[in-house]
């Protein structure tokens, strides 16, 4: 083999190496192939939660374009004036933080008027607040804390103002045993239940600006009631309407304020009890004005519902 015969073949040699090392540099890297995102149905949506959906007409919407759908109206078919059937909306469930879950249920009579909503605040997957309407008015919200969603605060609505709100505070309670009245959108008065029968015996009734508690025991549970503490001269002390202590002198002594009672927050919390100011011996006469209890606010801090997209059509 003559001199340019090796030269050819050393370079051929060459060559073949650099080919055979080639691919391992330039080979592109795998595709990581993800896999397809589960279809989202109304029956995984809904969680724990079910419902017959037998022979209901199902209607969904993607607000957010992503193609999950975030919105399902329920249908069903009824007889309409002419005998043709006709679709009333029965039901509709919204995935509002479009987690693929659903957190609000909203449910129809059978003409089509909202009567219920059902609200899970946090995004745990449980109910935290029911809003009840009449006539397209609340006149109803109930509260549930823990995970049992057991109610625990009823607020209850005329005309749309607040006029009472219900709490169990007790622990493993189960009746109403804290209430407080409303007035022109005003605390006005605080009952409890001393016996456990889910009605108030007790009531501490706000009496000025300052709300200062003035205790009264009620016969029929009802609210209280404002008697004359003085008797007409040279008679005896008239025998107390409201269930409360008869006088026995012109200026009645103080009655004891009983123990202070806690109210639940909505959100849970404990909130302060008023304290009571402490008894003592009265001389007959006018009285200098001593400063009255802590006043007792309504309640801040409640989770209220969120605002709710309105449905397309």
């Amino acid at each position: 083999m003559d001199l340019k015969s090796m030269k050819k073949t050393g370079k051929t040699l060459l060559a073949c190496a650099l080919l055979a090392a080639a691919p391992s540099c330039s080979k592109p890297p795998p595709k990581v192939v993800e896999p397809p995102k589960p279809e989202l149905t109304l029956q995984t949506a809904r969680g724990n939660r079910k419902f017959d959906d037998k022979d209901r007409i199902i209607k969904k919407f993607d607000m957010n374009r992503d193609g999950d759908p975030d919105i399902w109206k329920i249908y069903r078919r009824v007889p309409g004036g002419d005998g043709k059937p006709v679709e009333v909306l029965e039901r509709a469930e919204l995935d509002l933080n479009f987690d693929r879950r659903i957190d609000l249920w909203r449910f129809y009579n059978e003409r089509g008027e909202l009567v219920r909503e059902e609200m899970d605040l946090d995004f745990d997957g449980r109910i935290d607040v029911a809003v009840i309407y009449e006539g397209g008015k609340v006149v109803t919200k109930e509260y549930s804390q823990g995970y049992d969603e057991s109610i625990r605060v009823w607020k209850n609505y005329e005309n749309g103002e607040l006029v009472r709100i219900s709490r169990i505070t007790k622990q493993g309670g189960k009746v109403p045993d804290t209430f407080e009245m409303y007035e022109g959108g005003q605390l006005a008065a605080i009952g409890f239940d001393r016996d456990g029968d889910g009605k108030p015996d007790v009531w501490e009734k706000a009496t000025d600006k300052k709300k200062a508690l003035e205790p009264s025991i009620m016969q029929d549970g009802g609210p209280p009631t404002t008697a004359s503490a003085t008797p007409a001269a040279g008679g005896s002390a008239a025998p107390a309407t409201d269930g409360g202590i008869p006088p026995t002198s012109p200026v009645p002594p103080p009655m004891p304020t009983p123990a202070p009672t806690p109210t639940m927050n909505m959100d849970g919390g404990m909130a302060p009890a008023p304290i009571p100011t402490p008894a003592g011996p009265t001389t007959p006469g006018p009285n200098p004005a001593l400063p009255g209890p802590t006043p007792i606010t309504p309640p801040t801090g409640s989770p209220e519902p969120v605002n709710n997209p309105p449905l397309p059509r």
